[in-house]
């Protein structure tokens, strides 16, 4: 009797093998994504980390939230930088903190939940503009290699003209 062959594969490694975080194109896309600081952006990736740890991969409700606090990432972050990028993912609308399932004990870690809240995020007017220069220096940045890609193949001609983009 022939075993049958796993239908889960063994990973190459090349870019590591144990488990790894997800992000949707839906939050890369989202405002609330977009107005974070690579710091913040860091530590998004450390909280949802935990989330899907605690939650079977977002399979589960916690109703009882969870505790992130600074043991609980991977990035190295002081903790100052820690508590103000926690802060601004509550205020964007990642996580809820939940006070009233703390306990009144001195000193106990803030409990969060998951939160949905980004999705109806409305960036600040000094947000926007700073979205909209990013953007534009985006499109900048294209048009400027589009601009050099034609230069070049005009001044070598023997090369393929079909490939020129306006």
């Amino acid at each position: 009797m022939t075993r049958k062959p796993s239908r889960r594969s063994d990973s190459l490694g090349y870019y590591g093998t144990g488990r790894g975080v997800y992000i949707s194109d839906e939050v890369r896309k989202s405002l609330a994504y977009r107005v974070l600081t690579p710091t913040q952006r860091l530590l998004f990736l450390d909280l949802v980390r935990k989330y899907n740890s605690r939650s079977r991969g977002g399979r589960m409700h916690l109703p009882q939230g969870f505790i992130f606090c600074p043991g609980d990432c991977v990035e190295v972050m002081d903790e100052v930088s820690f508590y103000s990028a926690r802060k601004r993912l509550v205020e964007v609308g990642f996580i809820e903190k939940r006070d009233y399932l703390k306990s009144l004990v001195p000193g106990e870690p803030d409990i969060f939940s998951e939160s949905a809240r980004w999705k109806k995020y409305k960036p600040s007017e000094s947000e926007m503009k700073r979205l909209e220069r990013a953007r534009q220096r985006g499109q900048k940045r294209v048009l400027r290699g589009r601009y050099r890609r034609n230069a070049f193949l005009r001044k070598n001609p023997n090369l393929n003209r079909t490939a020129t983009v306006k």
